[in-house]
């Protein structure tokens, strides 16, 4: 490995960013020379790696997480300790920083027992957690045959365990510590939840698994939006002004936001948020300004505005493939404007979306589109709501664009 990585940074392909090496003892040698074993990885490692991570947290090799006893990592710490302390020489690497990986199955008093060694030991930091080898309560069978398997268990079942012994951590060492938080972590309300507890970082493991390289840019842009938001509302300001809050957020960060600018309102604080996201809008405000234009159409409290809609139902269908769409929408469209009780709103890309009177037939609308080989794709019914409003107001008949921005104001 150390040659491998050697050559690497010859030819020019190191990366700009801090790479840390994992340090595990090797299967074949014994508890009592492990001390030594981790030493020997160390001292070859060292010049190749920015940090290094103790793991002795590991259930996948056998009888290593004895050595989170108190004594064991204390012998061990004192090995690598004793490296760096050496004198220097002319090609000797500046001393690195080394963390412990701890197991999410350990007791709080066995967390703190490892934490009395962080300060003599010169210990930079925790990572939480491992895997784990407890297993969740399922009835499902397939869960359970996957459950029986030996090993560590990670991904969502971590979660919430990883992060009780992340805010442990930060507790017990008020903040001093920096912890690397690891486990369940998906997207950006994850990774939140574990900076909230203590973590000065996060890791991704199984997460990068389902969702792909993406998820660190996901991830950081989630965390920016977060952290805005709790910069903007940390002084609880009388009056904010919110611009497209929601925007690229996933599912979970929008339930942040939402809930954020109702607990405002609840407090007497005001909000102003300008959005394109009818759905958002209708979540957080209790009066609402329609714009289009540059003209301010209507301002009128939420359920008012709703209550002047025809409360008929809407029907988005999505038809034909890529390469046919243009075609099919427009016959699709042509013959849902004919049948009777239904009104055609907007066709485009593939998008028909018609309001039905209460009387007509839904699978009248679907056996139309069926008739001519569109190939309808999806069917999504609704009731009006902010999109039908603005219709109304513009008086649209037909055309395809998006709802203009709303502005809903929360006090």
């Amino acid at each position: 490995m150390a040659q491998t990585l050697a050559q690497w940074k010859k030819a020019g392909l190191w990366p700009a960013h801090p790479v840390g090496l994992n340090l595990g003892k090797s299967k074949s040698t014994p508890l009592a020379r492990a001390a030594e074993d981790y030493a020997n990885s160390f001292r070859l490692l060292r010049p190749h790696a920015d940090f290094f991570v103790v793991n002795v947290s590991s259930p996948n090799t056998p009888n290593l997480r004895q050595l989170q006893d108190k004594a064991a990592l204390d012998e061990i710490l004192a090995a690598l300790q004793q490296i760096q302390q050496a004198p220097a020489s002319a090609n000797a690497p500046p001393p690195r920083p080394i963390l412990v990986k701890v197991a999410p199955d350990l007791s709080f008093e066995a967390l703190d027992e490892i934490l009395e060694l962080t300060g003599p030991r010169h210990v930079a930091g925790i990572v939480a957690t491992n895997t784990t080898i407890t297993r969740p309560d399922t009835s499902d069978p397939q869960l359970r045959r996957v459950y029986a398997a030996s090993g560590g268990l990670s991904g969502r079942p971590l979660c919430a365990r990883s992060t009780e012994i992340v805010r442990h951590l930060c507790r017990q060492t008020r903040g001093a510590l920096p912890i690397i938080g690891v486990g369940g972590i998906f997207n950006a309300a994850d990774a939140w939840e574990k900076i909230t507890a203590g973590a000065s970082l996060v890791q991704v493991y199984t997460g990068m698994i389902y969702e792909g390289p993406s998820i660190n840019r996901q991830i950081v842009n989630g965390l920016r939006r977060r952290l805005a938001l709790a910069q903007a509302l940390a002084h609880r300001p009388a009056l904010s002004l919110f611009d497209e809050p929601s925007a690229g957020l996933d599912p979970d960060g929008v339930a942040v936001i939402t809930a954020a600018l109702r607990a405002r309102a609840l407090a007497g604080q005001s909000s102003v948020v300008a959005s394109n996201d009818p759905e958002f809008v209708a979540g957080v405000a209790d009066r609402v300004a329609m714009l289009h234009q540059g003209r301010c159409l209507r301002v009128a409290p939420l359920e008012e505005l709703l209550a002047e809609v025809p409360r008929r139902r809407i029907v988005e269908l999505r038809v034909g493939d890529e390469g046919a769409q243009a075609a099919l929408t427009v016959a699709v469209a042509e013959r849902v404007a004919s049948l009777p009780g239904i009104r055609l709103v907007s066709a485009a890309g593939g998008l028909v979306i018609a309001e039905l009177e209460e009387d007509a037939a839904l699978s009248d609308l679907v056996a139309a589109a069926d008739a001519i080989g569109s190939g309808v794709r999806s069917l999504e019914v609704r009731r009006p709501d902010l999109r039908e409003c603005f219709h109304a107001l513009v008086g649209r008949d037909g055309e395809a664009e998006p709802p203009a921005p709303a502005s809903g104001g929360a006090r």
